[in-house]
């Protein structure tokens, strides 16, 4: 039984079999309470799963990622900025500088 049948079920015997007094007044205040906690709980599973589903959709990429190229640093020849860029960028023969502009371009060549 879940949390909500168990609520449901609170209500129907505090509907049933009413307390007199202060406890009567009480009973239904708290019942209200556990409905708003049972409500914020569905709320954050809700959250949750979906959560878990955009991680998991992102699974394949992280484990392409563990396989990951080999990365590259360069200095920009016109304004000094700092590159970085993958083989993908060499590949190409050309890296352009995002902070000016410029193209560095690469020969690229295996090893022997």
């Amino acid at each position: 039984m879940n949390l909500e049948e168990k609520l449901a079920e609170l209500r129907a015997l505090e509907e049933t079999a009413p307390l007199g007094g202060p406890e009567g007044a009480i009973l239904p205040a708290l019942l209200d309470v556990l409905d708003a906690m049972a409500q914020d709980l569905d709320e954050v599973r809700q959250t949750q799963d979906t959560i878990l589903d955009v991680l998991d959709s992102y699974a394949g990429e992280w484990e392409e990622d563990d396989q990951e190229e080999a990365h590259y640093t360069a200095e920009c020849p016109s304004c000094g900025q700092s590159l970085f860029f993958g083989e993908d960028a060499l590949e190409g023969g050309e890296v352009i500088c995002p902070e000016c502009g410029a193209a560095m371009r690469f020969a690229w060549e295996e090893e022997p």
